[in-house]
């Protein structure tokens, strides 16, 4: 009785040590654990954008997937930017005893918009990690009225106010320009309306007319520079359009929207420091040693809000059919071939003209024809369609099952037409077609005749030789031994030959999956090759100095994206600030870096002129500090 009463108190005691060591090591977990909020700056103008990000540092952490609550952030329009890793590692040594010290966590960024003026804060965020929740420490900000400036102004203008459920219509965003920028954000709170769907048109790129690619929130968009007039003065324009369609009925509110940027305010005189280069006082806006300085503010522009109004499709007279297309479509079907035998496949390419906008048009399932289904087999999958030429186009493979089919029926589109607000279809030509049916195959045909060989000879005539005879018993049975083979070149080569190409092919695939395993690796292999190819052809193909500055500024973000291994297209300086610095940059190679983004900007969209030498100055200057950062990261 007593050992059982041991036991059962070591069990307990056990158990007991267990949990309070459990306990121990949650609470360090959690003592390991940190979570701060952190802005841009604290002082913004109304509709200016900033960045607010959340930073999780501790041990054992990777980026979470779970999107916060922004709801308490009510007078803010907040815009996410993703998650990223802000892991490193260090090492220390005290007293010759070397200590590895690793830190693991990750940065949640956002874009927020202050929606009104006056003092402002930043509530308390709940921050989930892992079991656990956080809360982030509020923050204060100023929220001040922008400078008023005749300088800027932001249009949002749409191709109809009153349109359907469905339809496509056009939203042009306007910039009027008409001073000198360094860098601009656009904040477009439509981006945000689950309801609204928002898409590219497509680009006439042989226009002749100058095309951007801007970052916008998460994506990007495709601008045209131009000149136009407003309020009765000329402005430069920047300006871009998104095909809009809204997936429900009633009143569509658009709210304001913002752009901001920071433009040339005027000049400031300043020292020159002792033993500073030219390339210094270029890279720091003065205008090589004069002591002049550029002044650049933060403007702010707003376009007017815009009320839309979104009617539903009526239910009278749909077809069974109908896609949820809208617009105006007609429809044409080619079949290839048109002489086949029965199970023979037969390729249905379906062309769908009419409207502008054909990314969302959809092909009805050929299977749900009846009238085709009768005389074909048709299977269930369907190549997707690719816009092409004007028309999207659709791709389908389709079988006779009997040899008295003569055509195939026409194919129906059903739509609907805004203008006359009714249902429509389009229905394609019949087509002709002449189907044979199939032969039999038996074994004999499969396996060939069995009967013994015999010898085959030509039969004489008077008057000649007669007909040779026809069949396999005029083979003969040849034997090739393989001494024979090695002794001739001929052979020999074409015993080898598959195996040299064996060999050739098994070497590219392996390269070929290391590259598919990790193209990031490669593409930052070749980073700093591409770079100087780029360069190369540096104001050879460009018409203008604005075309000059802008491969300039893709040639340093195409850079920047491989070597990062990220997306550089739309790469911001903002967006590749943060990634130095985790690859230990230092500050001064970063700051160069930034005012070559900024020098290309305003070549590229001020519009000014500049002499031949400043820009091999800005050229020279932009091949040293991509090499330098080769030569760091």
């Amino acid at each position: 009785m007593t050992i059982q009463k041991s036991r059962a108190f070591g069990i307990a005691l056990g158990c007991c040590l267990i949990f309070v060591a459990g306990a121990f090591h949650w609470a360090d977990c959690a003592e390991n654990i940190s979570v701060r909020a952190m802005v841009e700056k604290e002082t913004v103008a109304l509709g200016e954008s900033f960045m607010f990000q959340i930073e999780v540092e501790g041990n054992d952490l990777s980026s979470s997937t779970t999107p916060l609550d922004m709801s308490p952030l009510k007078d803010f329009t907040v815009e996410s930017m993703g998650n990223r890793s802000n892991s490193s590692s260090s090492i220390t040594i005290i007293n010759g005893q070397m200590n590895k010290i690793e830190t693991h966590g990750y940065v949640m960024s956002y874009r927020l918009t202050p929606k009104k003026l006056g003092q402002t804060v930043i509530p308390s965020l709940s921050v989930p990690v892992g079991s656990q929740v956080f809360k982030t420490e509020p923050i204060a900000l100023q929220v001040v009225q922008p400078e008023t400036t005749q300088d800027f102004h932001l249009k949002v203008s749409f191709s109809k106010t009153r349109f359907y459920t469905g339809e496509p219509i056009l939203m042009t965003v306007t910039w009027y320009l008409a001073k000198d920028i360094k860098d601009f954000t656009f904040h477009l709170p439509i981006l945000e309306n689950p309801s609204v769907t928002l898409s590219d048109p497509e680009v006439d790129q042989n226009s002749g007319q100058q095309y951007y690619q801007i970052p916008l929130g998460q994506g990007s968009a495709i601008a045209q520079k131009g000149t136009d007039s407003f309020n009765g003065r000329d402005y430069t324009t920047l300006s871009f359009t998104k095909v809009l369609s809204a997936s429900k009925p009633g009143v569509l509110e658009i709210p304001e929207s913002t752009i901001s940027c920071k433009a040339l305010a005027g000049f400031s005189r300043t020292q020159r420091r002792r033993n500073s280069s030219p390339f210094d006082d270029f890279f720091n806006n003065d205008f090589f040693g004069s002591g002049i300085r550029e002044v650049y503010k933060t403007f702010v522009a707003r376009s007017e809000p815009v009320s839309l109004t979104v009617l539903p499709l009526p239910e009278e007279g749909k077809p069974d059919d109908f896609s949820g297309c809208i617009g105006h479509f007609h429809i044409e079907v080619t079949a290839t071939p048109t002489q086949v035998s029965v199970g023979d496949p037969i390729t249905l390419t379906t062309s769908i003209r009419g409207s502008d906008y054909l990314e969302n048009v959809q092909l009805p399932p050929l299977s749900k024809n009846a009238e085709l289904a009768k005389d074909f087999k048709i299977p269930n999958e369907m190549a997707a369609g690719i816009v092409k030429d004007g028309a999207k186009v659709f791709t389908q493979t389709v079988r006779a099952k009997t040899d008295t089919v003569t055509a195939i029926p026409p194919l129906r589109f059903a739509y609907f037409d805004p203008d006359l607000g009714k249902y429509q279809v389009a229905q394609s030509r019949m087509i002709p077609i002449e189907v044979k049916a199939t032969r039999i195959v038996t074994a004999s045909d499969a396996e060939g005749p069995t009967s013994p060989a015999v010898r085959n000879e030509l039969e004489a005539w008077s008057q000649g030789i007669a007909y040779n005879y026809e069949g396999p018993d005029v083979l003969e049975n040849q034997r090739i031994r393989f001494s024979s083979l090695i002794r001739s070149p001929l052979w020999m080569g074409a015993l080898l030959l598959p195996f040299s190409i064996y060999l050739v092919l098994l070497l590219f695939v392996r390269m070929r999956q290391e590259r598919i395993a990790d193209p990031d690796k490669f593409r930052s292999k070749k980073a700093f090759t591409t770079f100087k190819q780029n360069m190369k052809t540096l104001g050879k193909e460009q018409e203008n100095e604005a075309e000059t500055y802008e491969h300039l500024l893709r040639a340093i973000r195409s850079y920047l994206g491989d070597k990062l291994k990220i997306e550089g297209a739309a790469l911001t300086f903002k967006d590749a600030q943060e990634f130095l610095k985790d690859k230990g940059v230092d500050t001064e190679l970063i700051q160069s870096l930034e005012e070559l983004f900024s020098r290309c900007e305003q070549g590229r969209y001020g519009g000014g002129s500049a002499a031949p030498e400043f820009f091999d100055a800005l050229e020279s200057r932009a091949f040293e500090t991509i090499q330098a950062l080769e030569r760091k990261i």
